[in-house]
């Protein structure tokens, strides 16, 4: 399976690269051979998410060096909560499209998305702390 996913993203890049630049399809096959890859536990699906984790936790440190999160925030859950949040409308896009009529990746939901994802993050979403939130920690 793994020499195969490589041959099928070989054929991709070697499609774009031959043209000189994306186009739709590209990158539906791309998303689609990720999704895959990631769900079906391979290999390179490993190291895609070994890496992207990688990238999230350097950014998450320098933040924490910048003193730009707060002090009891979880930092080893924290990684993962970012890539939660990425990858979820990677993994589920089919689904998406399914109930809003298009892509999560689409240009007006992708920014509608982030802006949610950035609110949330710099803001909660509570209005104010559970009554039992205290004793969960």
């Amino acid at each position: 399976m793994f020499q195969s996913l490589t041959e099928k993203f070989e054929r991709v890049f070697a499609g774009i690269r031959s043209r000189g630049k994306l186009s739709e399809g590209d990158v539906r096959e791309t998303v689609k051979e990720v999704r895959r890859a990631l769900l079906e536990e391979t290999p390179w699906g490993a190291k895609l998410f070994k890496r992207y984790f990688d990238i999230v936790r350097a950014s998450i440190d320098r933040m924490d060096a910048q003193g730009r999160i707060r002090p009891d925030v979880d930092r080893l859950w924290l990684p993962f909560l970012f890539m939660f949040l990425e990858t979820g409308t990677l993994l589920m896009d089919p689904y998406i499209k399914q109930i809003l009529g298009q892509s999560g990746f689409e240009p007006d939901l992708w920014r509608r998305r982030y802006r949610a994802y950035g609110d949330m993050i710099a803001r909660g979403v509570y209005t104010q702390p559970a009554a039992n939130e205290e004793t969960a920690r």
